[in-house]
């Protein structure tokens, strides 16, 4: 019997595109949290990838802001889709998906193009 080979699990970005945090890129390939930097560290990374916590350098970012993560889903025909899952973690400043606010615990899906806003920062989902 053939050894059926691992497909490699997609990962989306966020390139953000306007505020304090212009021109960062993460990658994200599970559960993140995103926060305010404390003090003036660039986004952690380890060689294994992405790490669990990503610090964001604007003013207008919580110390706990919201958490990503990445999710599979299979539309009509069984087409595969990526999308993230953004939940606000109870942050003074709010975020956002394409403008709108996420209120309570509530999970907002965003996909590819989307816009998130986390304080003054926004990113665009990207593949």
């Amino acid at each position: 019997e053939e050894e059926e080979e691992e497909e490699e699990m997609p990962t989306l970005t966020l390139r953000f595109e306007s505020g304090p945090s212009d021109g960062m890129e993460i990658e994200i390939a599970g559960p993140v949290n995103v926060g305010k930097d404390g003090g003036g560290k660039k986004s952690k990374k380890s060689k294994a990838g992405p790490a669990p916590f990503v610090l964001l350098p604007d003013p207008e970012v919580s110390t706990r802001h919201a958490s990503l993560d990445l999710k599979h889903t299979f539309s009509r025909g069984s087409v595969a889709s990526t999308c993230l899952t953004v939940k606000d973690l109870g942050s003074t400043n709010g975020t956002y998906v394409n403008g709108r606010r996420l209120e309570g615990k509530k999970v907002k899906v965003a996909w590819i193009g989307d816009k998130i806003r986390f304080g003054g920062s926004v990113a665009v989902v990207g593949s």
